[in-house]
């Protein structure tokens, strides 16, 4: 389970995921974004707690601070990888 970095590796695996291309969506800094990059996965927090605005969280590639923000963001992801 999360943040133990196997459970990225199996899933690398299984899914033959590239990993320039993947991204791992995740709203617990800690577990979620921290545990992903620390096996070079990109990364978008969905920081519904702004905890971002106020403590370093340097780590995610993208923040963003509600589900319409988080189409938002993945759409222009998918949209400058084309």
């Amino acid at each position: 389970s999360k943040p133990n970095a196997e459970i990225f590796r199996i899933a690398e695996k299984k899914w033959n995921l590239d990993l320039p291309r993947t991204f791992y969506v995740g709203d617990s800094y800690e577990h979620d974004i921290l545990s992903s990059k620390s096996v070079g996965w990109n990364t978008v927090w969905l920081d519904r707690n702004r905890q971002s605005l106020t403590e370093n969280c340097s780590a995610a590639d993208y923040i963003t601070f509600s589900p319409e923000g988080l189409c938002s963001c993945i759409k222009k992801i998918i949209q400058t990888r084309e």
